[in-house]
């Protein structure tokens, strides 16, 4: 379905590659079906049978179907075609000898394993059927069909619609269902959606606000999705999705699916509050379980399918996705809404929703870099750890496994061996682009970087000839296994000699692609992070604002020997730093808190990486130290410390790391993975400090800041230590709701820490 970024499980992403010279695009952390399916030059999916990942680790990666089988084998797209991650290659990677087994063997070339594909009579009927898809004809297969003409020709096709390319977006998908369902002749172009790449500029000289979906309806450029459908549905009369007479009742129904959607916007996003969020949300439903009753179902206008159905089936889809695995809630199959679980079954068996619906995975993981993160709330570990891999495994199971994601048939044997082939094909058709694409891991990454985890189209695949002949025969032995029946882990004797010489790199790339994927490219704060917090009403702040040339600080206090440089986040100001500020003056410290981003803010920014970007140390923050230090010392400073929340934690620690005589550091909710975005390395970074530092990680932070992970260790050398606060969410100490009780008391117990180290290191 793509490859995404979030899960340290390496599946599914986004992978725009425009800017490579191949023809395909956007899908990243392991290969997307742009690159299974085959693209035209400068286009691409991320949906499709991923089966890359194994690259990697050994994991497997694995099949899900996005260029959809026919409904028998529907299910294998589901559970039968995932593979345990770490599944495929550990033998490769567990095993003790330095040396291959001596009866280690290459396995197949391209050709032959192309050659065993076409052999059952059943492979030779998907060969042509999916040629037929990609000439217009017979069912959409997403990622494949470049036109559809419905038993029409090209001289009908009046529609030139415009989608993401990872196939992400909603109100695309919207639209495209009711094409099919209208069966209105129309040609696809795909388009990359900011959060993982750069837009075409002939795209851009006709819509220069780069949004989607748009079409160009009979040369009219319509750039708003439901004005799309209105056009669409006004025009093209054959298959109305508008019942006559109905037409209010249909508007009434759009109402409540943006109340549906603001409901569950709201929970999804929101850190705190949850039983309340939960219960308006649930109010909604109920009212669209009524509705589905009322006229007697399965569809919300009775039997039959209408344009009701286009604007809530994409938002149902990930709703029942994402409320899963960051909430632990469940959707499908729930006996309070039997009405909403008929209306997805009788979905589920249309054609046209079931080649353009995802998976859970998928959408758990391309939801926040779309919507700027989603929060757990910690009954969610069964289902989330479910939804990741928990029960990818060879060999591919037969029936359903849980109700979490329900299956959509009987998930037999068949259906695995068909999802096992194409998968194969897809690697086969696609090799050298997968290939050029796992290189990424050892190469270089691009500048500025995109949001969405390793969507990056402007890396540098490494260029070493032994490492892609290593990785290609990774690639070809997951393949050739998957055709043979795929069970249990491959042998060691069975990856072959150059995968053995370079296993320490395979192995590296791994780890490469985990910590990318936990975040250390994708953004400043974690899905669920607190957000900007406006500064408390009423509350008049104690100190002084003033300019170091173009620097601009606030600061507070008595002058003397002991000072403390307050470094903010993302978010300028605002909240309660300056309160903060003054909190550490009252306890004798002189204080100084510059805005490094010059009063501008990540607030707003479409491409929040890119703007964190714009200020490296070098240019900007190495320079404004010394403007600091010089500051202080005419106020009589000789011992200076710094606490920095979230971006500012990496601003104090790349300090240290350079060089700047820092006494120690202290960091709530730290972004220290910040490193890696700007093109240097995390944990180097931090061996490299050379002051203690006490970091005090929320609970969902990376693992690696908590106590025992390698930052941690890393800051333990130069006598520092981390505090775990697994209760709170990133941003907590800065920004969380003081009118929480928990909240409040870690936010009082992060300022006893950092005044206490303070006082015992300065």
């Amino acid at each position: 379905q793509g490859f995404v970024g979030s899960s340290p499980e390496l599946r599914m992403l986004p992978v725009p590659v425009s800017t490579w010279a191949v023809p395909w695009s956007p899908a990243p952390a392991a290969a997307s079906s742009s690159l299974l399916a085959g693209q035209r030059e400068g286009h691409g999916r991320a949906r499709g049978l991923a089966v890359v990942a194994g690259i990697w680790a050994g994991g497997a990666l694995a099949v899900r179907g996005a260029a959809r089988a026919p409904r028998r084998l529907r299910p294998a797209r589901r559970w039968t075609s995932r593979l345990r991650r770490h599944g495929l290659l550990d033998g490769l990677f567990a095993a003790p000898a330095e040396q291959p087994p001596d009866n280690a063997r290459p396995p197949p070339s391209w050709e032959e394993i192309k050659t065993a594909l076409r052999e059952p009579s059943e492979a030779a009927a998907e060969f042509e059927a999916e040629a037929a898809s990609r000439a217009g004809a017979g069912r959409l297969r997403v990622g494949l069909s470049e036109v559809r003409l419905f038993e029409g020709s090209e001289d009908e096709v009046r529609i030139e619609f415009y989608r993401d390319s990872a196939a992400w977006c909603p109100y695309c998908e919207k639209v495209q269902l009711a094409l099919e369902e209208k069966k209105v002749p129309y040609r696809i172009s795909l388009v990359n959606m900011n959060c993982y790449g750069d837009k075409a500029l002939d795209f851009l000289a006709k819509n220069p606000m780069g949004l989607l979906p748009v079409a160009e309806v009979d040369g009219q450029l319509v750039t708003e999705s439901n004005l799309i459908l209105d056009i669409v549905e006004a025009k093209y009369t054959d298959h109305p999705l508008i019942p006559a007479g109905r037409e209010d009742e249909v508007q009434q129904l759009l109402r409540l699916e943006r109340q549906l959607f603001s409901g569950w916007f709201t929970w999804l996003r929101s850190p705190s509050n949850d039983a309340e969020n939960q219960e308006v949300f649930e109010r909604y439903l109920a009212m669209v379980e009524a509705v589905l009753e009322a006229n007697g179902g399965p569809y919300f206008l009775g039997k039959d399918f209408s344009l009701v159905e286009c604007h809530f089936a994409p938002f149902l889809e990930r709703m029942s996705a994402s409320l899963a695995y960051f909430k632990g809630w469940q959707m499908r199959q729930n006996p309070k809404y039997p009405c909403v679980e008929a209306w997805f079954v009788a979905m589920e068996g249309r054609d046209s929703y079931s080649a353009l619906a995802s998976d859970f995975y998928t959408h758990a993981n391309d939801l926040p870099p779309q919507v700027g993160g989603c929060a757990e709330n910690g009954k969610n570990k069964e289902a989330k750890k479910f939804i990741s891999g928990g029960s990818w495994q060879l060999p591919l199971p037969v029936g359903s496994p849980s109700p979490w994601e329900p299956l959509l048939g009987a998930n037999t044997e068949a259906d695995a061996e068909a999802a096992r082939r194409e998968a194969t094909r897809r690697l086969c058709d696609n090799g050298p682009k997968v290939l050029k694409f796992c290189l990424r891991a050892k190469g270089m990454p691009g500048f500025p970087p995109v949001m969405a985890g390793l969507a990056d189209p402007r890396a540098t695949p490494s260029d070493d000839a032994e490492l892609t002949a290593a990785v290609d025969e990774a690639l070809r032995s997951i393949a050739s296994h998957l055709i043979a029946g795929g069970g249990a882990p491959l042998p060691a004797e069975a990856v072959g000699p150059a995968a053995w010489a370079r296993r320490a790199d395979l192995s590296a790339c791994r780890t490469s692609v985990d910590a990318c994927q936990q975040g250390a490219m994708a953004s400043c704060c974690p899905p669920g992070s607190w957000p900007a917090l406006q500064p408390p009403e009423g509350y008049k702040p104690l100190g002084t604002e003033e300019m170091l040339d173009d620097l601009p600080i606030y600061y507070v206090g008595t002058p003397g020997p002991k000072a403390v440089i307050v470094l903010p986040e993302i978010f300028g100001w605002g909240g309660r730093l300056k309160g903060i500020c003054d909190s550490f003056a009252q306890e004798g410290f002189f204080v100084v808190m510059p805005d490094c981003h010059r009063k501008d803010t990540a607030e707003g920014k479409e491409n929040m990486v890119e703007w964190i970007a714009s200020f490296p140390y070098d240019k900007v923050i190495g320079p404004d130290f010394a403007r600091l230090f010089k500051f202080l010392e005419g106020k009589g400073a000789s011992s200076v410390g710094a606490i920095g929340f979230c971006w500012g934690v990496w601003a104090l620690c790349k300090a240290s790391s350079m060089g700047v005589p820092l006494k120690c550091g202290v960091g709530p909710h730290p972004s220290t993975k910040l490193e890696g975005l700007m093109g240097g390395d995390e944990l180097a970074m931090m061996q490299a400090v050379k002051m203690p530092v006490l970091l005090m990680p929320a609970g969902n932070d990376p693992d690696t800041l908590k106590s025992g992970g390698d930052v941690a260790k890393a800051i333990a050398a130069s006598g520092g230590n981390s505090i775990d606060f697994p209760d709170m969410a990133h941003g907590w100490a800065s920004r969380g709701d003081l009118s929480d009780a928990k909240v409040k008391r870690d936010v009082e117990e992060v300022m006893k820490q950092a005044v206490a180290f303070f006082k015992g290191q300065l």
